[in-house]
């Protein structure tokens, strides 16, 4: 699925994929771009845009972040029909999540869910990226008999950069892929523990250490464009075990 080939028929879609200051975090100030707009900051459908250098990238936001309004969702599904990959960008912003405001529920505002799940019965090769702050559960897309996505990349909030950056990497430009630093929970978690409680060790418990259910993707998941190989081996005997390990990228590409 990644990396993606440059110079073919891309459809970006998702409101995600068009949105600008919802890709900032909590505390990226007001002064971001001059005079305090947010005109400055690329949006993931702009860079993959330019990364996809000969081809062509049609761009449809389809749904809004958390509205039930479904008249862009058709155009949408049709320019993911035609298209020879599909980039589908989601995630929450900062009315939905931000100082003060907490979410109940972690599944995928408004029609998100709903319309990725018509996406993805496009049979189209499909990348899924997450934009967000606060964790979210995509059970229903990628625990399916149907399509799954082909990838899954969580960015995070990407910032004012992180656009053109997410595209160097889709494109295989880069190969800075990171290890997930938090636990992805299922949908159901929510109802298993309440967010109040703060013991992360009671009932199902919380983070790779305590949580006791099957994780969506465990704590440090994660996979490269390249490989590598890892040997150790046992250098001292005394009252603690010590061993030194080699770890060595024997794929074909730079990689972290």
């Amino acid at each position: 699925a990644l990396p993606l080939a440059a110079g073919r028929h891309i459809a970006v879609l998702g409101p995600q994929a068009v949105a600008r200051a919802g890709l900032l975090s909590d505390y990226a100030g007001d002064q971001i771009c001059y005079q305090g707009s947010d005109h400055c900051i690329e949006t993931v459908a702009e860079a993959i845009g330019a990364a996809n250098v000969g081809g062509s990238t049609v761009v449809q936001q389809g749904v809004e972040v958390n509205s039930n309004a479904t008249a862009g969702e058709q155009p949408a599904l049709d320019a993911a029909a035609a298209a020879d990959v599909v980039v589908l960008v989601l995630g929450i912003d900062k009315p939905i999540e931000h100082e003060g405001i907490d979410r109940a529920d972690t599944a995928l505002p408004g029609r998100q869910e709903a319309f990725a799940l018509r996406v993805l019965a496009l049979g189209r090769p499909t990348v899924l990226v997450l934009t967000n702050g606060g964790a979210l559960a995509i059970d229903a897309l990628v625990n399916r008999s149907g399509p799954a996505p082909y990838a899954i990349v969580e960015a995070f909030n990407p910032a004012t950069s992180g656009a053109r950056a997410l595209a160097a990497s889709l494109f295989g430009r880069e190969n800075r892929w990171g290890k997930l630093p938090m636990t992805m929970y299922p949908h159901s978690f929510v109802s298993e523990k309440a967010m109040a409680d703060y013991d992360m060790s009671s009932g199902v418990g919380r983070t790779y250490r305590y949580y006791t259910g099957a994780p969506l993707f465990p704590f440090g998941w994660g996979l490269s464009l390249t490989t590598f190989s890892m040997s150790c081996a046992q250098v001292a005997r005394t009252t603690t075990q010590r061993y030194e390990c080699t770890v060595q990228n024997v794929g074909a590409v730079d990689g972290d």
